[in-house]
């Protein structure tokens, strides 16, 4: 199915050491920890045995989006391995890191976008039509002068 990407951000360096260990215990080795000084320098680690990291741009891009303080665990494993890892660090620390797993393009998303649809305007009016009854209208609106302010 491919190669999915786990991102685990964790307020405390110390429980995203624990599940680095506890991923390599479990036999992941794909795996990257950033960590964020409060200096605002970035540091990395990796398991000392591993061959074939995290891909480098990865890191980079999710390196840039820590704050002072916080850590950043990669992980890279096929799309059907990730689940015991996502649990894992569900339940890790008493702060339990904000979970972010992204999915392979797949070829038949990339095709899709290169097909171009043509509707015929019968088909968008019904489109339209479909679309509007699916919507729902909140009865009682919360009342608010927001709006009103920003326009003044």
């Amino acid at each position: 199915m491919g190669i999915g990407t786990l991102i685990g951000y964790f307020a405390k360096q110390d429980e995203a050491r624990n599940a680095l260990r506890e991923l390599t215990r479990l036999g992941f080795s794909r795996i990257a920890l950033i960590h964020k000084g409060t200096d605002g320098e970035t540091a990395s680690k990796t398991p000392f045995w591993w061959r074939r990291g995290v891909e480098p741009e990865v890191m980079r891009n999710h390196a840039r989006w820590l704050v002072s303080g916080e850590t950043v665990l990669i992980l890279q494993s096929p799309v059907d391995s990730l689940p015991s890892p996502v649990a894992l660090l569900r339940g890790s620390g008493d702060i339990p890191p904000a979970l972010f797993v992204m999915h392979p393009k797949r070829e038949r998303r990339i095709e899709a976008r290169r097909t171009v649809v043509n509707l015929s305007p019968a088909q968008i009016l019904d489109h339209a039509q479909r679309h509007a009854r699916e919507q729902r209208v909140d009865p009682k609106p919360p009342r608010s002068t927001e709006l009103l302010r920003r326009l003044k």
